[in-house]
This record gives structure tokens, sequence and C-alpha cells, in this order.
């Protein structure tokens, strides 16, 4: 009796002319007649989803809503509201010769009329420009400033382009200046206190 020479699966799918099943050499296939699950069918699941109850929605005023849901939603306002990139800002402008405005009205609606979206930065209230030098203040107001209208020197602003220190606007400075000192007393008088 010669022997039966065992090819892998893969050059008997080659071999096959038909679509016949491949199982492992040493199994047979079982149907398991118990496991079976009825599917059901489109009209079934059709009428499934119709019969559900519909829920109703209603608008809430804003002002109703308690203030942690008012401050969040405000703040998922303002992550799609584009500010001026620190680092887009230090990109080296092209200077073309302008008419200067005989005004300062002129001045005021040529500036306007670039801005589409009406956002308005620093303490002049003119709205980013590209090239131009601005800060993002990282105290409590996280406002944007142009060096020159803080009058910043331009050793600090040098100093300010060149590292990653962090930059407070001088009321920001101020009222943490105010902060400190009002712990401080708080501090003290409970020392007094104590002693």
């Amino acid at each position: 009796m010669p022997k039966q020479v065992i090819q892998p699966i893969s050059l008997l799918k080659r071999n096959l002319k038909s679509k016949q099943q491949i199982f492992h050499v040493k199994s047979t296939p079982k149907i398991l007649s118990k496991y079976k699950y009825k599917r059901k069918s489109s009209v079934d699941l059709q009428q499934q989803f119709t019969k559900s109850e519909t829920t109703e929605i209603q608008a809430i005023e804003f002002e109703a809503l308690p203030k942690t849901l008012q401050a969040y939603f405000k703040t998922s306002q303002m992550k799609n509201h584009i500010k001026p990139d620190r680092y887009a800002s230090q990109e080296i402008p092209e200077f073309h010769h302008k008419e200067k405005p005989s005004s300062p009205q002129q001045q005021v609606k040529s500036t306007t009329e670039k801005v589409e979206d009406g956002t308005v930065y620093c303490i002049c209230n003119r709205p980013y420009q590209q090239g131009e030098i601005m800060f993002k203040c990282e105290g409590f107001c996280g406002n944007w400033y142009h060096p020159n209208c803080i009058n910043m020197q331009a050793s600090e602003t040098e100093r300010q382009l060149n590292t990653n220190e962090r930059w407070y606007c001088p009321e920001c400075l101020q009222t943490a200046i105010e902060v400190m000192q009002d712990s401080n007393v708080v501090k003290e008088s409970k020392r007094m206190r104590a002693n």
C-alpha cells in the first residue's frame, strides 16, 4: 500500500477546480445545530425601529442653565475661535510702500475692512495682521498685545521672542501682586492668632 502524500493547504487551493471547502487533515466539519440562530428579516428590523417612541427636544434659555454649563458652552465656542499664534507672528513681514491715510478715521476704516470676523486684540483694538508681533498674556485675561502698545522695551521684546518664558500683561501682573499681598496678610493674621 503506497503512502499518501499530504500537500500543504495552499497547494490544494491552487489545484481545486470547484469551490470545495478545505479542512485540516485531522478534522472534519461539524454542524452545530443547537447553536443556529435565526436572523431577523429587514421587515422585522424596520418594525422594531418604527415602534419606538420619539423624544421631543425643547430649547432652553441660556440664562436658565446653571453657571457651570454656561461656562462650558462659552469655552466650547471659544475653542473654534482662532487666535494669532506667537510663532506665526515671528515671520518676516513683506514691506510694501503704502500711502498713509490723511486722517485717523480713514486709518480705522482701512483696518476694519480687512477683518472678516471682527476680532480685535490689544488695548489698541486693532485686528491681528500677518507679520505683526504680538504676545499672549498667560495670566488672568489671556489677551494678545502689541509690544509697542504697552510700551515694552526692545530688550524685553527680544528676550520674549527668543525664550519660552511666560509673559504677563501689566494688569494681570498687578492683580497677581495684589493677590499675593492679600494672601500674605491672611497668613500673618493666622500666625498672630496662633501665638
